[in-house]
């Protein structure tokens, strides 16, 4: 698609493997357990593509897994050219004084990547949403950036007087939904629960 970035993302590959698209081999992954993305944008050709994926799991066997070959799933993602980095929202919250358990003043503190792989510097607006589990949306913030090539990070922090506490008797949880707008209009959004 013109204008986006395509990745693959392999959850797990056991063991040692290759990966070349259309005959040029783009990477190799030594292990088995972990997630690997490949951006192959700039390796796609118009038309139809081939990917190939090869493995070894003799190199460095150990005795938990005798098998081989891609056991996990695999997912192709498109994003926009500004995008949220992959895992690229770090949400934390500070409750100084629980109170009694149920509802306490919190500050909600994000962190955010965003790529702009273009060419050109961009105007953006990063916003964000915490929802509550009902639906209703809690606390809203905005930032409007200028963002040059490359990748940027974009703090902000809430304020929620009254946020209902998680407990195994109330097990309510937000939703942190980041959006990021060019124009005013959405190009990219990710959930955070």
């Amino acid at each position: 698609t013109e204008g986006s970035r395509i990745w693959l993302e392999f959850d797990g590959v056991y063991r040692m493997s290759r990966y070349w698209l259309n005959g040029k081999q783009i990477a190799e992954h030594p292990s088995g357990t972990t997630m690997l993305r490949l951006d192959i944008t700039e390796h796609l050709k118009s038309g139809s593509n081939m990917l190939v994926v090869s493995v070894d799991p003799r190199l460095q066997e150990g005795w938990w897994y005798d098998g081989g070959g891609i056991n996990r799933h695999v997912r192709m993602v498109v994003v926009p050219e500004i995008h949220v980095t992959p895992d690229g929202v770090f949400v934390r919250s500070t409750i100084p004084d629980p109170k009694d358990g149920i509802t306490a003043p919190a500050t909600i503190h994000v962190d955010t990547t965003v790529a702009n792989t273009t060419k050109k510097a961009a105007k953006l607006e990063v916003r964000h949403a915490i929802v509550a589990a009902d639906g209703s949306i809690a606390q809203t913030s905005h930032k409007t950036m200028k963002l040059a090539p490359g990748e940027d990070y974009v703090k902000q922090t809430f304020k929620l007087p009254d946020a209902r506490l998680w407990s195994c008797e109330r097990p309510e949880l937000y939703t942190l939904r980041t959006t990021i707008a060019l124009n005013g209009k959405p190009v990219d959004e990710v959930e955070n629960t």
